[in-house]
C-alpha cells in the first residue's frame, strides 16, 4: 500500500465494495418490479422488459465514454458524475407520468451506472499493491456473490 493509513484504506475498500454492489442491485432490485409496471403503465410483458434493455444500452454506451473521461478528468469526479446521472435517472423513474419518460429515466440509470460499476477496480489497483489487489478482488466477488444470492426474486406462480 503506497503509504495510507488504515482507515482511510478500510474507506477506499468500504467504497469500492458499495460500488460494485451498485452496479448488481440496480438490476436486481428493478426485475421484481416488473407485475407492478405492467399494472401502473398498463404495458406487455415485453415492454417491462424492453426497460431492462434499454438500461443496457444506456450502460453500453456510458462504458464506452467512461474510461476516456476517467483518463482525462480522474476516476473521483468521473464516480461522481456517474451517480448524478443516475440519480436523475432515478427521480425520472420516480415521477415518471408515463412508460416514455420511464424508459428515459432507465437510459439515464443504465449511462449513470456505468462509471462506479466500472471503475471500482481502478480504485483497487491505484491504491494496493499487486497481492493486496487480487485479495481484495476475491473478497469483493464474495460480496457480490452474495447480494446476488440474497436478491429479491419474482414470484412467477401465486399458490
Amino acid at each position: 500500500m503506497k503509504n495510507k493509513n488504515f482507515f482511510l484504506s478500510s474507506m477506499l475498500i468500504f467504497t469500492a465494495i458499495l460500488l460494485d454492489l451498485l452496479g448488481g442491485a440496480e438490476i436486481d432490485i428493478f426485475v421484481p418490479s416488473f407485475p407492478e409496471l405492467q399494472k401502473v403503465f398498463n404495458i406487455s410483458a415485453f415492454w417491462a422488459e424492453g426497460l431492462l434493455s434499454i438500461n443496457f444500452i444506456g450502460s453500453i454506451i456510458g462504458l464506452f465514454l467512461v474510461g476516456n473521461f476517467a483518463d482525462k478528468h480522474g476516476s473521483k469526479p468521473t464516480i461522481i458524475l456517474g451517480l448524478t446521472i443516475f440519480i436523475i435517472g432515478s427521480i425520472f423513474c420516480i415521477y415518471a407520468p408515463s412508460y416514455p419518460f420511464l424508459l428515459v429515466g432507465r437510459f439515464l440509470q443504465g449511462i449513470g451506472i456505468s462509471a462506479p460499476s466500472s471503475l471500482y477496480f481502478v480504485i483497487i489497483a491505484d491504491n494496493f499493491e499487486m497481492k493486496k489487489q487480487q485479495f481484495l478482488m476475491g473478497i469483493m466477488n464474495g460480496f457480490i456473490s452474495a447480494a446476488v444470492a440474497a436478491a429479491p426474486v419474482r414470484q412467477l406462480y401465486n399458490h
